[in-house]
C-alpha cells in the first residue's frame, strides 16, 4: 500500500472517530435512574412501577407486568407513558394514567394501572368498567420521593384489580376534598 492510501485510510478513520464519539460520550452519561413507586404481588402475578424525569415539566411512569407459569415460564407487558401537552400536571388538567390489562397465556388477566398527579391532589376516584360489571376505586396518592427523604412536587397511587378493566371515569380530588378534575382520560376509555 502507498503512503498516500494510508493517509486517506486513517483521514477517514479520523472522519468517523470525530463523528461516533460525540453519540458515544452522550451515551455514557449517567441519566437519572427511574424512582421506584410501588411493586406488589396477587397470585402468580407481579408487577412493579417507576417514575423518570420527575424533576422536569414532563414525567413519564413505567408499569412491568409480570405473570409467572412456573420457574422458569413467564409472560409480561410493559406501559410507558409521559406528560406531553403544556403546561404538564397542574391542579387542573388530567392526571397521568398509566398501565392496562395483561392477558395471561393461560387466559387469565390483571389490570394494573399508576397515576402520577400534581402535589396539591391527595385522592383520585376511578370508575372502572369490565364486561357486566363496573368497579369504583379510591385509593390516596402517597408523595413521591425524588431524594432520600424529600417529597418531590408529584404524587401517586397504584390501582391493581384481578380481570379486564377499562377506565370509565376519573376524578381527582385536593386536600379540602373539593373536585380538581373530572373526566374521562382519553387514552383509556372503555371502546
Amino acid at each position: 500500500m502507498a503512503a498516500g492510501d494510508l493517509r486517506s485510510i486513517a483521514t477517514a478513520l479520523l472522519a468517523v472517530l470525530a463523528l461516533v464519539s460525540p453519540s458515544l460520550a452522550l451515551a455514557d452519561s449517567p441519566s437519572p435512574a427511574p424512582t421506584p413507586l410501588g411493586a406488589g404481588q396477587r397470585g402468580s402475578y407481579s408487577w412493579s412501577v417507576k417514575a423518570s424525569r420527575l424533576a422536569g415539566a414532563r414525567p413519564c411512569v413505567s408499569i412491568a407486568v409480570i405473570h409467572r407459569h412456573g420457574p422458569f415460564s413467564y409472560d409480561g407487558s410493559r406501559f410507558h407513558e409521559c406528560v406531553m401537552g403544556s403546561p404538564g400536571l397542574t391542579r387542573s388538567t388530567s392526571p397521568l394514567l398509566v398501565g392496562g390489562i395483561h392477558l395471561g397465556g393461560d387466559g387469565s388477566r390483571m389490570t394494573v394501572y399508576g397515576v402520577l398527579a400534581p402535589a396539591s391532589t391527595r385522592k383520585v376516584h376511578v370508575t372502572l368498567a369490565g364486561g357486566l360489571e363496573e368497579a369504583r376505586v379510591s385509593a390516596r396518592l402517597a408523595p413521591v420521593a425524588v431524594k432520600a427523604g424529600r417529597a418531590g412536587k408529584l404524587r401517586f397511587a397504584v390501582i391493581v384489580l384481578p380481570g379486564r378493566h377499562c377506565v370509565e371515569r376519573l376524578a381527582t380530588e385536593g386536600p379540602r376534598g373539593q373536585v380538581l378534575w373530572r373526566g374521562t382520560p382519553i387514552d383509556h376509555a372503555c371502546a
